[in-house]
């Protein structure tokens, strides 16, 4: 099963996110548990959920087991979306400037004025 992108679960509410972490075979929040009801009571967004580490879970209701796993699962969201956005800035820094270095440096005397400096 692939994870679903940053993006999505930093849009997610405390409902989604509980659904979808609940589906999640190491996480066990069973549904009768103290933990549940305290995690359920803290309303933990997606965005949260992304930033956030043990300690903040623990400090939910969550067991430490649990929390760790959280934390990780976070982790390697923002991970897996650092290295996405990393493939995309590696264009040629060139090409990103090139239109407003073109417009910037136009004809003959703008040319020679870059060597005159």
């Amino acid at each position: 099963m692939s994870l679903p992108t940053y993006d999505q679960v930093m849009k997610w509410d405390h409902h989604k996110l509980l659904e979808w972490l609940q589906s999640q075979e190491p996480i066990t929040l069973q549904e009768d548990s103290e933990a549940l009801g305290a995690f359920k009571a803290s309303e933990v967004q997606g965005s949260v959920f992304l930033e956030e580490g043990t300690a903040f879970f623990r400090s939910c209701g969550v067991p430490l087991g649990v929390a760790r796993r959280m934390e990780l699962l976070g982790k390697q969201f923002r991970d897996n979306h650092k290295k996405r956005k990393l493939e995309f800035d590696e264009e040629p820094q060139v090409k990103r400037y090139l239109p407003e270095a073109r417009k910037q440096y136009t004809g003959i005397d703008s040319f020679r004025s870059i060597f005159s400096r």
